[in-house]
């Protein structure tokens, strides 16, 4: 089994609130890569629902995150059964 990466290691804030720290070097550009970021949302989809998988996901970046900040990702179960 390999290690998780630094930036996919979710650290529990709350009920369903994961803070992640983020890859990059301020000075040469401020902005989180917007892979990284659906990296991390999955990462932490799956640790809100273990023992499922990720098939789709929809996702608005409404804006930027800072690679010198903490990103909180907040996940919302919208339905957790077969149908």
């Amino acid at each position: 089994m390999t290690a998780t990466p630094p930036i996919l290691h979710l650290e529990p804030v709350a009920e369903g609130r994961y803070a992640v720290a983020n890859l990059g070097d301020a000075a040469v550009n401020p902005v989180v890569f917007g892979g990284q970021l659906l990296a991390q949302m999955i990462t932490a989809a799956g640790a809100q629902s273990t023992g499922k998988t990720v098939k789709t996901i929809n996702t608005t970046f409404a804006r930027a995150a800072r690679v010198d900040a903490d990103t909180e990702l907040i996940v919302d179960t919208f339905h957790s059964g077969r149908a």
